[in-house]
């Protein structure tokens, strides 16, 4: 049978790749056609976490670290550019793993950070989900501040 491979990708940081990795352990006990590859991007500071799962459907891909120098760039831009940088990693990391023609690729599950690798995915012509890695309750806030400046025209950021 014929498996179909999701690719996740995370952002970096402790939590938000534990949360990665429980959904894709909850995903592959209820459906054993899918296979899932959680892409790690390494960041050039800071530790970077190993993670292992006892699930032979759940693996894990290591990017190397990217450089990026542009020192008129800080606090989350400079993240959103490393996340940026790592495009073309991940496309050539995504066709080495269809490559095999073993699996069928069935989409990316992005942190919602990582928007910027629905290009990628447009690219393999798969959908991409985002993957909100926060409470229900957050993302609930984060739409009523959207609606308020929406609707209401409240700039409360």
């Amino acid at each position: 049978m014929e498996k179909t491979e999701l690719i996740f990708i995370p952002f970096y940081g402790i939590s938000h790749l534990a949360a990665t990795l429980e959904i894709a352990k909850m995903m592959t006990l209820r459906d054993h056609r899918l296979s899932i590859t959680i892409i790690i991007m390494k960041f050039p500071f800071g530790s970077n976490p190993t993670l292992t799962s006892d699930s032979d459907s759940i693996r894990f891909v290591t990017l190397p670290p990217v450089e990026v120098i542009s020192p008129e760039t800080a606090g989350p831009a400079f993240m959103l550019e490393l996340i940026k940088a790592q495009t073309r990693q991940v496309r050539d990391a995504v066709s080495e793993i269809t490559s095999s023609g073993c699996t069928r690729l069935g989409g990316f599950v992005l942190d919602m950070f990582c928007v910027h690798m629905i290009d990628v995915a447009d690219k393999f012509g798969v959908p991409s989900y985002i993957f909100f890695t926060s409470t229900a309750a957050f993302l609930g806030f984060n739409f009523h501040v959207q609606f308020l400046l929406d609707n209401e025209g409240l700039d409360l950021i």
